[in-house]
């Protein structure tokens, strides 16, 4: 009991750090605990605290310590499947440091376990994850919140899923391919890669949606620093609403709060960026934009 409180106050300390580094200011404390996926990652001590921890401080640190930056992806890789998005931003907006020095990072840690837990496991992980999540459906399809997970839970085959998901991570991938080489602002293209990052993926769980606080958190921030647009905090609403239901209805809502999500980031990015509902709010210079 120790042991799995310490793990999950001590990941929940680090994620409340990025939600806060990420909106400047100690109000990001109080909107990152109140987000509703935080409680199925309490329940449960998974790693969703770690993930969007790790994903918020690189997308918080990746302009001003992109050394930093590389360090804390590369950490993500034990968990890579919420990677897969990232060398494209990277490589698009040729940000070489932070890909750098992920890779080296990623190296490590992939050298230390295999030093500490021998060749065995690197050769069960890939056949264990398809065997144990995808191809023998031993996964409860309307807990897990993917393209994939969907297309199961509404009776489709194994070929539809995939072929779903494969759409899905193609398309956030090129959009990221071309947000990241374009103009628009910051926080835009960091919401977008948190969100593609769940787009992506098959595999994520409710205790997963914790990492939606990450690009809600960038949305927030560019909000603070020029207006909401209309109806755009209603949608961050709606997102939390989806995610709070779950235990009442036990299908894929994670998913459709993600894609509530990707709308609205897709109407920022395509919105000039004079239409807002209130103008923009003076915030103490000190507290703008801090770290971790």
């Amino acid at each position: 009991m120790s042991a799995f409180a310490f793990w999950v106050f001590s990941t929940f300390l680090a994620y409340l750090a990025a939600i806060r580094g990420i909106i400047g200011d100690r109000v990001g404390y109080f909107l990152a605990a109140a987000f509703p996926a935080v409680l199925a990652n309490f329940i449960v001590g998974q790693n969703g605290f770690l993930s969007a921890g790790l994903i918020g401080g690189t997308l918080t640190l990746m302009e001003r310590r992109p050394i930093c930056a590389g360090v804390l992806l590369g950490l993500l890789t034990y968990k890579p499947h919420l990677g897969l998005l990232f060398p494209i931003a990277l490589i698009a907006s040729g940000r070489w440091r932070v890909f750098v020095t992920a890779g080296i990072v990623a190296a490590l840690m992939a050298a230390a376990s295999w030093v500490a837990f021998g060749g065995g496991s690197w050769q069960a992980f890939s056949p264990g994850i398809s065997h144990a999540l995808v191809s023998d459906g031993l996964a409860d399809w309307g807990k897990l919140q993917t393209a994939f997970g969907l297309t199961r839970a509404l009776g489709g085959s194994d070929a539809l899923a995939w072929t779903m998901q494969i759409a899905m991570a193609v398309i956030a991938a090129g959009a990221i391919a071309v947000l990241w080489r374009g103009t628009a602002a910051y926080e835009i293209k960091a919401a977008a890669l948190g969100t593609g990052a769940m787009l992506a993926t098959p595999h994520l769980f409710t205790y997963d949606l914790v990492l939606l606080a990450v690009p809600l958190a960038f949305l927030f921030r560019l909000g603070r620093m020029h207006g909401f647009l209309a109806r755009e905090l209603a949608g961050i609403g709606l997102a939390c609403l989806l995610i709070l239901i779950f235990p009442f209805v036990e299908a894929p809502v994670g998913f459709a709060a993600v894609l509530v999500v990707a709308a609205l980031i897709v109407r920022r990015a395509l919105a000039p960026r004079s239409v807002t509902i209130e103008p923009t709010r003076n915030y103490p210079a000190r507290d703008q934009h801090r770290g971790l």
